[in-house]
């Protein structure tokens, strides 16, 4: 049972009479306070740490009417209770209130002395809400991860006859129930009850029946059948009205879709177990204290860090494991705790054996329970790793100070924010002159400066490093830098700023200038060769061997040699132009040249060509080799005819009769 002196209500009435009546009969029982002004009361209530547990909420006032009140506020807060306050009984001002999230109305016509239970009943009906999402956190946090268990999902009101059972339906029907608003509305107190769950049907049923009865405000959560067939939970509320409206109705009620919520409720007790298994099991520690710090429960990962047992850590204040704090400290730390409900902060326990270990440490308050939950995250190691890393970072700003690179740090806008020695000398301006500028404030080409401003901005949109080039004239002189932009991330994985580092390429440029008019004149010798030349690369196997090679360049000498145009050999392999023995023994061949990585040469005749060939090959690296060769047919052919001669010659003599002897006359021999 709750105090009612502990409710404590605000009244928000520009009628003084009226709110005179109802300060009389409520301030003896609550703690009372009123406003007459409606801005006045949106202000205090947007802004208050401490709302009050129920806001009684007169319609008409100044400034603004109070449906306006409740609509700007539940844009802000959800923890507020209102009861509505009608001049009349007009049923459309108090469907649209409940609509708005009051949880009762009463029409001021018909006195005040009701309104204390009605205040009771919507305490009682706003705690329990209250402790249902509290519920709902803790599951939450045991979880360490959350999720939304509630979402705000679209409602449906009602006004209800019970006498005649029509039934007056309005809000996002398609939306709970999955019936269009047509089929909806055609819907009578038989139909809606024949959605609800058989084994909720009887309960449900006995509850509108005794409230309807008693014409008591009723609260009942269950299944209802959607038009795919499939069930939601849903929780209504019903009020009832002291007089019927105009239209005959005594009864108005909200339904919405609470399935996620009591997804989450039946899984409780499980995730209480499963939950209660990960804790005790837990790398981190568990700590819990009462109210005056004593130590009521750990688990075995609190007791392995601070070297205690689970008995003696029970024996102990949290006063004896505090490193850092005083008592009087670990006090103040209590009650700010207990009044927030809870804390997240670094601390430094104390060992057994009087060694400190730093902790981070998220402590919650439980009321209920009058306890203090403690979860400890040794971070010691941590600790350590961000001492190197500042150490490593003035290491870092010693070898950037001492660099022969020009390094410069900006943020978003380009304005400096650490620039090395080697900076300021090129820039030519000091240090303090140069740190909190932006790029537009330090002389250099505009066109320079556009690249580099687009550069950063490149960076800090895909979190990537960047290069560009950029020339600049120093001392009548074109000279090129070679700039890397890296972005430097800050603990929230965001880009905070841009590392810039700089270099004089200009030799590199040189010497890549030379390079090309060397590869220049190259493609002129290899375009105007008398001989044929093809560059080719080997094709390997799944056995990572040599099997076959792509033809993938060749020059127009290639067609004169082989007879073939050039375009039936380039982009193909050897195998698609021939799979005779010839073809795959020069592939043999290729490569054992490309394993042993030295050149061959040879003279073939291929019947691919029908032309006798001189062959040089060359390896470029193990896949790519360059083929020259020239066609020799002809003289093939007349060192054969030559051949042929001598042998004649040969026999002639052979078969004479007479005696026959060359004379060298050079060198005297027969």
């Amino acid at each position: 049972m709750h105090s009612k002196k502990n409710i404590s209500v605000l009244l928000v009435e520009d009628n003084d009479d009226e709110a005179y009546l109802i300060q009389d009969l409520l301030e003896e029982r609550y703690q009372y306070e009123r406003i007459s002004d409606g801005l006045e009361a949106f202000e205090y209530l947007t802004k208050t740490d401490d709302p009050p547990d129920v806001v009684l909420m007169d319609y008409r006032l100044p400034s603004m009417n109070g449906l306006e009140i409740m609509q700007g506020l539940f844009k802000e807060r959800d923890d507020l209770a209102f009861i509505f306050l009608t001049v009349d009984e007009r049923i459309e001002t108090a469907i649209e209130a409940m609509k708005e999230g009051a949880l009762d109305f009463h029409p001021k016509m018909n006195g005040i002395s009701v309104l204390p239970d009605k205040i009771n009943r919507v305490y009682d009906i706003h705690r329990n809400k209250i402790e249902k999402k509290r519920l709902q956190e803790e599951i939450r946090l045991k979880e360490e991860i959350y999720r939304l268990t509630i979402e705000r999902t679209g409602q449906i009101s009602y006004c209800f006859d019970p006498d005649t059972g029509r039934v007056k339906w309005q809000g996002a029907f398609e939306k709970l129930s999955g019936y269009s608003e047509d089929e909806f509305l055609s819907f009578n107190l038989e139909e809606w009850a024949d959605h609800i769950h058989p084994e909720d049907r009887e309960r449900v049923l006995e509850t509108v029946e005794k409230a309807v009865s008693e014409h008591t405000i009723f609260e009942e959560e269950y299944r209802f059948k959607r038009k795919d067939g499939t069930y939601i939970y849903v929780e209504e509320h019903g009020a009832w009205l002291p007089e019927r409206t105009k239209d005959g109705y005594s009864c108005v009620g909200v339904i919405k879709d609470i399935t996620e919520r009591k997804t989450s409720e039946h899984s409780l007790e499980e995730s209480e177990k499963k939950y209660r298994y990960i804790i005790e099991n837990s790398i981190d520690g568990l700590g819990v204290g009462d109210l005056n710090g004593n130590i009521v429960e750990v688990n075995d990962s609190l007791c392995e860090m601070l070297g205690y047992s689970r008995e003696e850590l029970l024996e102990l204040n949290i006063n004896d494991i505090e490193y850092k704090e005083a008592p009087e400290e670990t006090v103040k730390h209590y009650r700010k705790i207990i009044e927030k409900g809870y804390d997240s902060f670094e601390s430094i326990l104390k060992r057994k054996d009087g060694k400190p270990v730093e902790v981070i440490a998220t402590a919650r308050y439980y009321d209920e329970k009058e306890l203090i939950y403690g979860f400890f995250k040794d971070i010691t190691s941590m600790k350590d790793s961000e001492r190197a890393l500042r150490e490593s970072r003035e290491n870092y700003r010693a070898l950037a100070d001492n660099s022969n690179d020009l390094i410069v740090r900006v943020d978003r806008e380009c304005r400096h924010l650490y620039v090395n020695p080697i900076g300021v000398e090129a820039f030519k301006i000091p240090t303090e002159k140069i740190i909190g500028k932006t790029l537009d404030e330090i002389e250099m080409p505009v066109e320079e400066v556009g690249k580099l401003k687009d550069a950063v901005k490149t960076v800090f949109e895909s979190k990537k490093p960047y290069r560009i080039d950029i020339e600049l004239l120093i001392d009548e002189e074109i000279r090129f830098f070679d700039l890397v932009h890296v972005p430097e991330f800050g603990m929230d994985r965001e880009v905070n700023s841009v590392l810039i580092t700089s270099r004089d390429i200009t030799e590199i440029k040189k010497a890549d200038y030379a390079l090309r008019e060397s590869e220049s004149r190259f493609r002129s010798l290899f375009e105007q060769s008398p001989f044929g030349i093809l560059y080719c690369k080997g094709i390997k196997d799944k056995n990572e061997k040599i099997s076959d090679f792509m033809h993938l360049q060749g020059n127009e000498a290639v067609e004169k040699h082989t007879g073939f145009k050039l375009d039936k050999i380039i982009g193909k392999s050897a195998l698609e132009m021939s799979r005779g023995k010839e073809i795959k023994d020069v592939i043999d061949k290729y490569a054992n040249m490309l394993s042993s990585g030295k050149s061959i040469d040879y003279i073939q005749y291929f019947e691919l060509y029908n032309k006798t060939l001189q062959v040089t090959v060359a390896p470029v690296d193990e896949e790519y080799f360059i083929i020259n060769f020239a066609d020799i047919s002809e003289l093939v052919k007349a060192e054969d005819e030559l051949r042929k001669v001598s042998s004649f010659n040969q026999t002639l003599l052979d078969s004479s009769p007479d005696v026959i002897y060359v004379y060298d006359l050079e060198k005297k021999n027969n």
